[in-house]
């Protein structure tokens, strides 16, 4: 059995980055990631002090958690399947900066995420809508 902790949906672009990468004799972070992240924790921590003492009120949780993530994107100038187009960003690089980003305040540290929701995934925006990510968490 779950306990339904916390549900919201944030009006950004998803964006997609890889943990570390391989440039020039070297490994690096994409410096955009770091603004990325930085972004998503200013939406995702309490606007008001009565959001703080309820919705925040048991959080960040220690325990194990199942984490639901709808990443709402434009469609793809030419995909060659509308309703899936099998294009980039991978869904894992688009979880990776959002996990991290939740640390210290859905949970301590992403390790805590020990399984992903029904229908986790990529969902293409029609119609000119604004690209959003919906989140939900779950404690086991």
């Amino acid at each position: 059995m779950s306990l339904l902790v916390f549900q919201k949906l944030l009006l950004i672009e998803p964006l997609a980055f890889q943990s570390v990468r391989l440039g020039r004799n070297a490994f690096y972070s994409d410096p955009r990631k770091k603004l990325y992240v930085n972004n998503l924790k200013h939406l995702l921590k309490p606007s008001s002090t009565a959001e703080k003492l309820t919705i925040y009120q048991h959080l960040p949780t220690e325990k194990p958690v199942r984490f639901t993530a709808h990443f709402g994107m434009r469609l793809p100038k030419k995909p060659k399947d509308k309703a899936y187009p099998i294009v980039r960003p991978d869904l894992d690089n688009l979880l990776k900066p959002f996990l991290d980003a939740c640390n210290g305040i859905l949970w301590m540290d992403d390790s805590q995420v020990v399984q992903y929701g029904e229908g986790t995934g990529k969902y293409y925006i029609l119609n000119g809508n604004n690209p959003y990510i919906m989140i939900k968490m779950e404690i086991l």
